[in-house]
């Protein structure tokens, strides 16, 4: 007989194996022989989809027909797994909107089941016991669910229609109504894929989004719970689409009567067809929301139509459960902190982390080896190995944290695959870079922390400016970790901005039905003059961040004024304009009177300053003149906040500053005309552009000399100025925003005699492409130039 050893190999394989035998018994928290409640959904095609794809209604005789077989089939697929021992007792058979069955099972057979070749997922039902609770508490939608409007009813988004213009909406899920039509939540829709009347969803991206804004269920109740949805299928099942179909969507959508549009996409890119569209519904009274875009933490990400001055720009907060971390990592010595971002699944600190910070390269076994890491927090690159290994390896050394930077310039969403019991945490490229070549040269020290926080913008988030004429994004809602139902009816858990934007659709359509009569700009005040401004490390994001900040829709509702316009952008220059004056209306929404407070709280440095100029009564109207003043040479951006109380809420006005090193200098204005020159005057060429209110037209000038520019102002609203230069050694830009009467629909008409002028200067180009252009066009005139009269020739 051979004897035959076991080596090490052979054990760890044995190992092995009876961990994946016995992780089928021990992946459910329930005892071994516990009877549980269990959905099981067989791969097939349920009666629903069954009828929806032959243009049939589920009453038609083929579909009834069809029932029958289907109940055949479920029977067939109950007996297929009781034959295989699985003793399966079905409490329920579905065969609408699922293909499969409620049963009792025990909970060892859970994941035998689920491996089944014919069943798609076996999941335990209590799995599903979430709601959106959380995300709806952050907003403070469940408290405006007991006010009552002017007729009684509570604040519910009763008789408000939200257009979803998205994948199409399954509106055959209990919650969102079971049916489609009079009647129902969902009243109506179109399908602009098909070309049909059905806008039935067969991704599930568009349900999510309904089901946010208006879900009434027990388990699930959306922000609204109690408006209707009109529901557009204009995105495919890949998630794309065209400006045409949006362009018909919303066209559509507003004949239908939408009261609001939510608009979970973009990344479009600048279209005037969109932009009309969109311009024309809020023209009519339509409230459009949309989502700011999954591109951040880079500044100038806001997506298209979201970066759209008349529509509301919602960015991504981070949302109560699951994943709600911040992570601050520093370098104390040098004065530096990071824009870190805790890896999913990562353990939180107690107390700050510290260590000397020890570069590891790539984290492998064979990297850390020589390396003392005793009490160290490890930095690794990106790449080559699961975040988990590169935690173990450096926490087997002794290492306290891990930091991880990017392969890219920017920074990264990571999760880690194991558990490990040392936090990790993601930074930057660059960041990165920056600390592996300080090293080099000297010792480092590094600071780390991981703790709950819901309330923090979501990395991912865009950033704005998305223009100097205006604030993007307008505010924040919870967008990480959303609960909400897909198209096939089960809880998912899901984050982006486009499940930021519901939230504040249905925000609005709270707020529309205590105050019919406000404006889609009212409604935008309201919201973002309420909203709570979020911090990180104890400051407070930048405007360009998180907008006004978290979403506070009870707030919005009670509030007893609103204030226009909703934040002030206001531009200086140190080449003779270091002085502007803003004006800001607030309009009382209640019989009552109001008594308001009035402070500013400016976070800029001394030598850039805004404060309350002055402040006068009208009939209950108050009017406010803003004044900014540069005191010295500084350029850049800055942000501060005009606060308005009243005895039941605080509103807090966001404003940007922007400084630049040209000047736009009023030099007339007359009751029809504003005539502006260009400070300083050596420049060899300019483009100088006015955009008249609303966007509706432009008017473009070249000069290639200092001179005087005239514009007609025949309609009220903002006049915006932008000015390229080429002053020989740069190309700056220059920017203004003038006000003839009314901006952002203030209520008072202000006369030629009260206009104050407000020329002004942003330090960052509206657009870049427009500047790198112009840039190349230059370069290339200027070879041209140099071939044609001082290039050296070369004889033929």
């Amino acid at each position: 007989m051979c004897e035959r050893k076991l080596t090490r190999h052979h054990i760890a394989c044995m190992a092995l194996l009876a961990t994946l035998v016995l992780s089928t018994f021990i992946a459910s928290s329930e005892p071994f022989d516990t009877i549980i409640e269990t959905i099981i959904i067989f791969d097939g095609e349920p009666l629903a989809i069954f009828a929806h794809e032959r243009n049939l209604s589920l009453n038609s005789p083929i579909v009834q027909n069809m029932s029958r077989l289907k109940e055949r089939e479920l029977l067939s697929l109950v007996s297929n797994l009781q034959s295989k021992g699985y003793p399966v007792e079905v409490e329920e058979y579905l065969h609408t909107v699922v293909l499969g069955v409620v049963a009792k099972t025990p909970s060892r057979y859970l994941t035998l089941i689920a491996n089944d070749k014919k069943v798609e997922l076996c999941e335990k039902s209590s799995v599903y016991k979430v709601d959106l609770e959380n995300s709806v508490k952050m907003i403070n939608a469940d408290k405006a669910w007991n006010l009552q409007d002017s007729n009684g009813n509570n604040v519910t988004g009763n008789g408000i229609e939200v257009a979803v213009i998205d994948t199409g909406v399954n509106y055959l899920l209990p919650a969102l109504g079971g049916g489609i039509g009079a009647g129902f939540k969902v009243v109506g829709g179109y399908d602009f894929i098909d070309k049909d009347k059905d806008p039935m969803d067969n991704e599930g991206h568009g349900t999510a989004v309904a089901v946010i804004i208006s879900s009434k269920d027990e388990n699930l109740r959306g922000v609204a719970p109690d408006s209707r949805i009109l529901a557009y299928r204009a995105l495919s099942e890949f998630q794309e689409t065209s400006t045409s179909l949006i362009v018909q969507a919303i066209d559509r959508a507003v004949a239908d009567g939408a009261d609001i549009i939510n608009l979970s996409f973009g990344g479009l890119g600048e279209n005037r067809a969109v932009g009309t569209a969109i311009t024309n519904a809020v023209n009519v009274g339509v409230i459009v929301v949309a989502s700011a875009g999954n591109s951040g933490p880079e500044t100038y990400t806001i997506e298209y139509p979201s970066a759209l001055n008349n529509v509301i720009s919602v960015g991504a907060s981070s949302n109560i459960g699951s994943q709600s971390y911040k992570a601050e990592f520093s370098i104390p010595e040098l004065k530096l902190s990071f824009d870190a971002v805790p890896l999913n699944k990562t353990v939180q600190t107690k107390e700050p982390l510290e260590g000397k910070l020890v570069y590891v390269g790539l984290a492998s076994q064979e990297e850390v080896s020589k390396l003392d890491l005793k009490g160290a927090i490890a930095v690794a690159k990106r790449g080559a190995y699961f975040f988990s290994e590169k935690a173990k390896n450096v926490q087997e050394k002794g290492a306290i944290a891990l930091i991880v930077f990017n392969n890219q310039s920017y920074n990264f969403i990571g999760a880690l695959k194991d558990e490990v019991s040392i936090p990790v945490a993601s930074i930057s490229g660059s960041e990165g870079e920056f600390i592996v070549e300080t090293l080099k040269n000297r010792p480092l020290n590094g600071r780390l922390s991981i703790t709950p926080d819901p309330y923090q913008v979501v990395w991912f988030s865009s950033r704005g400016p998305a223009s100097p004429f205006y604030i993007k994004p307008n505010l924040v809602a919870p967008g990480n970790d959303v609960t909400t139902v897909d198209h096939r009816g089960r809880y998912v858990q899901l984050s982006g901005t486009s499940f930021s934007s519901p939230h504040v659709a249905g925000a609005a359509a709270l707020i529309k039905q205590m105050h019919p009569k406000l404006t889609p700009y009212q409604v935008m005040s309201l919201l973002m003059g309420n909203a709570a401004p979020l911090t990180t490390g104890g400051q407070a994001y930048t405007i360009d961040t998180q907008g006004a900040g978290l979403t506070q829709v009870y707030n919005s509702i009670i509030s007893d004024f609103l204030v226009t316009p909703s934040s002030l952008v206001i531009h200086l220059s140190p080449s003779n304009q270091t002085k502007t004056q803003r004006n800001i209306t607030v309009l009382p929404l209640s019989e009552n009177n109001i008594t308001l407070n009035v402070a500013d709280t400016w976070t800029g440095p001394d030598y850039v300053n805004v404060r309350l100029k002055d402040k006068r009564s009208d009939n209950g109207t108050i009017y406010l003149t803003i004044e900014a003043e540069l005191k010295g040479e500084v350029y850049g951006t800055f942000y501060g906040w005009l606060n308005i109380s009243s005895t039941k809420v605080a509103q807090r006005i966001p404003i940007r500053v922007n400084v630049n090193r040209i000047g736009i200098t009023i030099v007339e204005r007359t009751e029809n005309n504003i005539t502006f020159t260009i400070q300083p005057k050596d420049f060899i060429a300019a483009k100088v552009t006015i955009q008249t209110p609303g966007e509706t037209a432009q008017i473009t000038h070249l000069i290639n000399s200092p001179e005087n520019i005239t514009f007609e102002t025949p309609m009220l609203g903002e006049y915006w100025i932008s000015v390229l230069v080429n002053t020989k050694t740069d190309i700056l830009v220059g920017y203004d925003i003038i006000v003839v009467g009314q901006s952002h629909e203030q209520p008072i008409p202000i006369t030629t005699s009260t206009l104050t002028p407000t020329p002004s200067i942003a330090s960052i180009p509206y657009n870049a492409l427009e500047t790198i252009a112009y840039t190349l066009i230059l370069i290339i005139f200027g070879i041209i130039l140099y071939s044609t009269l001082g290039g050296e020739r070369k004889s033929a």
